[in-house]
């Protein structure tokens, strides 16, 4: 089971048998959007100004994969694991238009 705080920002992972901890990370703040992508092992976060990538190493391990830049308050997103893409809303703000930024899921 996967755990998101907000402020700090972390990613917790949970045994979803015993309630144990399996893994505490740094992640970033102010998360609104978390997917898991099963069939690549990840867990995406779209938070405070950033997409934090988390991939599973083993059952036990994970690690930050990468922090890629976002926008300003864009922090609402989706996966679509039939299309291998993931998609990040990004707000009208400052005279910049809104926009979606869509990545294609690498293996």
């Amino acid at each position: 089971m996967f755990v998101v705080t907000r402020n700090p920002g972390k990613l917790v992972v949970l045994n979803s048998d015993d309630g144990k901890v399996v893994a505490d990370l740094p992640a970033i703040g102010l998360v609104d959007a978390a997917a898991c992508d099963a069939q690549h092992k990840r867990v995406y976060l779209a938070g405070d100004g950033f997409l934090d990538v988390f991939e599973q190493k083993d059952a036990d391990h994970y690690a930050l994969l990468a922090r890629i830049p976002g926008a300003f308050r864009a922090k609402t997103a989706i996966l679509v694991p039939e299309w291998n893409r993931y998609y990040l809303v990004v707000p009208h703000h400052e005279g910049k238009d809104a926009e979606v930024r869509a990545w294609d899921i690498q293996p």
